[in-house]
């Protein structure tokens, strides 16, 4: 390892169950350092940090979604500014980028469809707003707005059959949107819940469950019943004995749908959860604990390494997991 690796990097793990698993899934870090892009390169699971810095963003970069195709990415920031389509020039470490046409409030949340021909993305203003990805003509265009949120949209989930979004929002208020059949997003239904909190972090794990994690930490579950989404309230987990209200957003829950592998972040911990053959969800190991808040992270595609970038210590920390 050289000095530049070690210089910047701290290395641990966490083996949940023993079982060795192939990575090299993921080939790019991208490490983001206010309004620009650092390009690590990953080699049998190891960042090789690369001379390749990438400008674009006026301000802080808040969200990114990459292609699971190609090499291309989005990225959305804090403050009225412009998403940003990033890609890898054919043949070339090089890369270009192209500015959507329109200026957008701070985004914070950037889902991509399965096609990845349509990105939704979730803003300040309370709005979600759909656009049309045209990758051979390196264009994002604006579609339309989904209006009913009053406040900041912190985090927007599809669910497996990308019929149904999910959104949750500094209002307190769990939207239901449904895609009709000209495939145009519409107002479904706020999901009912007796919390009266709001909640940064939202996603599906499958068709007919919602996972939702409140201010206090406490995580919710919703299931689907009657052709609606309901709480279950004995499926309730509670991470903390004591609750803690979280200060950052910037780490969404991520669900890996290969190994049911949940990773959630609330306040100072990382939490690792399952769901079992049962449908419920179980926490599967000790909790990973840090100093500040402040720590963003993201998982491997195959679910095989979660990647936690710490502000207090300026370094990012690889975790392997292995499962059974």
């Amino acid at each position: 390892m050289n000095k530049k690796q070690n210089s910047t990097q701290k290395y641990n793990q966490i083996q949940l169950q023993k079982k060795s698993k192939k990575i090299g899934v993921v080939q790019l870090l991208l490490i983001n350092k206010d309004q620009q892009w650092q390009v690590w390169k990953l080699e049998n699971g190891l960042p090789i940090e690369t001379d390749q810095i990438l400008y674009g963003h006026q301000n802080q970069v808040y969200c990114i979604v990459f292609s699971k195709k190609l090499n291309w990415f989005i990225s959305g920031c804090s403050g009225d500014d412009k998403l940003i389509f990033w890609k890898q020039i054919i043949n070339s470490n090089k890369w270009e980028s192209f500015s959507s046409l329109e200026t957008v409030c701070t985004v914070w949340c950037l889902i991509l469809r399965d096609n990845e021909r349509q990105l939704l993305s979730s803003h300040d203003d309370g709005s979600i707003r759909v656009w049309s990805v045209r990758y051979l003509e390196n264009l994002i265009i604006f579609e339309y707005s989904l209006q009913m949120h009053n406040s900041f949209v912190y985090q927007i989930s599809l669910n497996e059959s990308q019929t149904q979004l999910v959104s949750c929002s500094e209002d307190k208020q769990i939207i239901i949107w449904k895609l009709n059949k000209k495939l145009i997003w519409k107002f479904g239904y706020v999901i009912i819940k007796d919390i009266d909190d709001y909640g940064q972090r939202i996603t599906f794990i499958n068709d007919d469950t919602i996972i939702w994690c409140q201010n206090q930490g406490y995580i919710h579950i919703f299931q689907l019943h009657d052709s609606n989404f309901v709480e279950n309230v004995n499926l309730q987990i509670i991470p903390n004995r004591i609750p803690s209200s979280d200060q950052y957003n910037l780490f969404p829950l991520i669900f890996n749908q290969s190994n049911q592998i949940l990773i959630l972040k609330h306040f100072q911990y990382i939490y690792l959860l399952q769901q079992q053959v049962n449908k419920q969800l179980k926490i599967i190991s000790k909790p990973l604990y840090f100093e500040s808040a402040c720590m963003f992270g993201n998982l491997s595609d195959d679910g095989s390494q979660l990647v936690v970038w710490n502000m207090k210590i300026k370094s990012f920390i690889f975790y392997k997991l292995d499962y059974q």
